[in-house]
């Protein structure tokens, strides 16, 4: 959000750092199957 990256851009980078940080997973799974949106 402070990068001014779109939901679909900062999800995209988060799954490039998963090979590195494994336990963002919940992070990224949470937020996709959100259906209201997520707080910035």
């Amino acid at each position: 959000y402070r990068n001014g990256n779109t939901l679909d851009e900062a999800l995209a980078q988060l799954e490039v750092m998963l090979g590195k940080v494994p336990e963002l997973q919940p992070l990224i799974d949470s937020v996709k199957a959100s259906t209201k949106g997520i707080l910035r």
